[in-house]
C-alpha cells in the first residue's frame, strides 16, 4: 500500500510543480514583468520539484528535467529570434 501512496505523491507533484504552477506563474506574471521574464520564472517550480523529488528518492524525475530543457530552448529561440511567440513551443 505504501507504494500506491508513494506513486500518487509522486504524480501529484509533478503535474502541480510541472503544469499546474508553471501555468499560473505564466498567466499572473505575464503582464506584469513581461512574457519572456514571466516564462523564465515559471521555471522556477520544476527546479523545485527536481529538488524535492532528489532529497526524497535520490532521482531526478524526467518530465522536470525534459520541461526545464524545453523552457531553455524556448528562450533561447525567443531571444535569437525576438519574438515572445517562440515561447509557446
Amino acid at each position: 500500500m505504501a507504494g500506491k501512496s508513494s506513486a500518487g505523491l509522486n504524480w501529484f507533484l509533478t503535474t502541480t510543480f510541472n503544469i499546474v504552477l508553471p501555468i499560473v506563474t505564466y498567466a499572473v506574471l505575464a503582464d506584469e514583468v513581461g512574457e519572456v521574464s514571466a516564462l523564465l520564472l515559471s521555471g522556477v517550480w520544476p527546479v523545485a520539484e527536481i529538488g524535492i523529488c532528489y532529497s526524497r528518492t535520490k532521482h531526478i524525475d524526467e518530465l522536470s528535467l525534459i520541461t526545464l530543457i524545453t523552457l531553455a530552448a524556448c528562450t533561447v529561440v525567443s531571444l535569437v529570434f525576438d519574438t515572445p511567440k517562440m515561447l509557446l513551443l
